[in-house]
């Protein structure tokens, strides 16, 4: 999954509450290195101004990172910024032996069903373990975000060299790091938890795969804890949510039960409440911390003063060394076709022309260009347009192609539908209404439901499985969505006696 022709000289950035935060790392004799990191803070309002809005402090504060940058004019280099975890969906599948293609169609097709959404307007991609092996079932995790979303987390990004060329959670990097480093550590599951300012991303792998992960917050306000101020209530809250999520992983049987937990980060914290999480869990207790990361990079500190890695850049540190070090790109919800092969990487910087030289020959190169673009600019827009409408004719054809196969299929089979929906409006309590019903061609069927309760959801699935129409009926979740309370049954339909 490695991409060709990658960089090696990569920029980090994270968008806080207080300004960006950034980390220039570079392969330099075969060692990734430390070139230069900090935290730019947003620009205060003046005195006699309006504040700045945000994508005006934003647009600032890349400017001045840009400015202390160590990158040739012509270094070619990476753009990765940090996402936000809590504004990811990410889910577990565990897929048949199939082909790369199908893979890919099989978790695009699941992605759109769990977001509700056209998979065209969801930006997505998927995490497999480096230590996962080439067997034809894949254990994975795909990461998605409404394309609307990240449009908008962008739109202020400046078109210039800290224009991103990868978006990615910071959740993997953690996990990989330890794969390359302390694979014994996840022989068995365990619980990597990690701090996002004032949130925490809980995770659950093994060295075959990532199961769950979540983000929660910890500056929720908690019953009973009213005495508790600042970090203590933190950790109080983190404790907490790792027993919600022990609790909801004990109802998955796609992994063993944890037998460790492992904190990223959180050197300023007592972890008392954390430490008596783990032993009522008889969870191993054990630490990443910023340093067990940064002994992996040369760090040129001495140039720096020491003064700019902060607690904060342990994802960072673990991003740069799993790209630089282990080969591990991880996913990332930016659309990027192929990259070409570029003469830059090839080519040491110093080897480099001298920017002047480079500036009057690209003015001369840019000019022969627009010469060319300007005499086939017509004539490529209308092929473009041509071609884009014949694209669209064929994406109906496919469709309803699709779906006449699927009608043929259902004529075949000996369900007797009518009364089956009449069954269904006679059993659902009132309130509850049908928001989707889907058959497939081996009579397997997904109903989900609107309005009710747990426990009408709990009885709704005997009523169902002692009908004669259907059997195997199981509740795979029931959630707060945009419609209201939603439930979710799959199962098998019963044919006709």
């Amino acid at each position: 999954m490695k991409p060709k022709n990658r960089a090696t000289h990569l920029v980090l950035l994270q968008r806080l509450s207080d300004g960006v935060l950034w980390l220039e790392t570079k392969r330099e004799n075969d060692s990734p290195t430390i070139l230069s990191a900090g935290l730019e803070p947003y620009a205060a309002k003046a005195d006699d101004q309006e504040p700045p809005t945000k994508a005006e402090a934003l647009k600032a504060a890349l400017h001045a990172i840009n400015g202390k940058l160590r990158l040739g004019w012509m270094a070619r280099h990476e753009v990765i910024v940090a996402a936000p975890s809590h504004r990811l969906t990410a889910r577990f599948i565990d897929t048949p032996p199939v082909e790369a293609d199908t893979l890919a169609d099989l978790t695009a097709f699941e992605v759109s069903e769990a977001l509700q959404v056209p998979i065209e307007k969801i930006a997505w991609d998927m995490h497999i373990s480096s230590k996962h092996g080439e067997e034809a079932k894949k254990k994975l995790l795909w990461i998605a975000a409404r394309k609307e979303y990240i449009d908008n987390l962008l739109h202020a990004w400046p078109e210039d060299r800290l224009s991103p060329t990868q978006l990615t959670p910071d959740f993997w990097a953690y996990y990989e790091f330890l794969l390359g480093n302390d694979a014994e550590r996840l022989e068995r599951p365990a619980l990597l938890i990690a701090r996002e300012e004032d949130r925490a991303s809980i995770t659950i792998a093994d060295r075959e795969a990532i199961y769950l992960t979540r983000s929660v917050p910890l500056n929720r306000p908690m019953r009973g804890v009213g005495d508790l101020e600042g970090a203590e209530a933190e950790e109080y809250a983190l404790a907490m949510e790792i027993e919600r999520t022990l609790y909801y992983a004990a109802d998955k049987s796609v992994y063993a039960a944890p037998a460790s937990m492992i904190c990223c980060g959180f050197e300023d914290w007592n972890m008392d409440q954390i430490r008596r999480a783990a032993e009522g869990n008889r969870l191993q207790l054990a630490h990443l911390t910023l340093n067990d990361v940064r002994s992996k990079f040369v760090d040129h500190a001495e140039e720096r003063e020491g003064k700019d890695i902060r607690p904060d850049h342990l994802p960072m540190l673990c991003i740069a060394y799993c790209q630089l070090e282990l080969g591990v790109i991880g996913p990332n919800l930016l659309e990027i076709g192929e990259e070409p092969v570029n003469w830059k990487s090839f080519i040491p910087e110093a080897a480099l022309p001298s920017r002047k030289f480079m500036m009057i020959g690209g003015g001369l190169a840019a000019l022969f260009l627009l010469l060319a673009i300007g005499k086939s600019f017509w004539f490529n827009s209308a092929v473009a347009a041509r071609l884009n409408r014949g694209e669209d004719l064929i994406k109906l054809a496919n469709r309803l192609q699709k779906e006449e196969i699927a009608l043929r299929q259902l004529t075949r089979t000996n369900v007797d539908y009518a009364q089956m929906f009449l069954f269904l409006a006679e059993k659902l309590p009132e309130g509850i209404l049908v928001k989707n019903f889907s058959v497939d061609v081996k009579n397997g069927v997904e109903l989900s439901l609107t309005g009710g309760n747990n426990k009408q959801a709990m009885d709704l699935q005997q009523t169902l499985n002692d009908s004669p129409y259907f059997r195997e009926m199981v509740l795979e979740r029931s959630v707060v969505e945009k419609e209201g309370f939603t439930i979710y049954f799959s199962g098998q339909m019963q044919a006709s006696r």
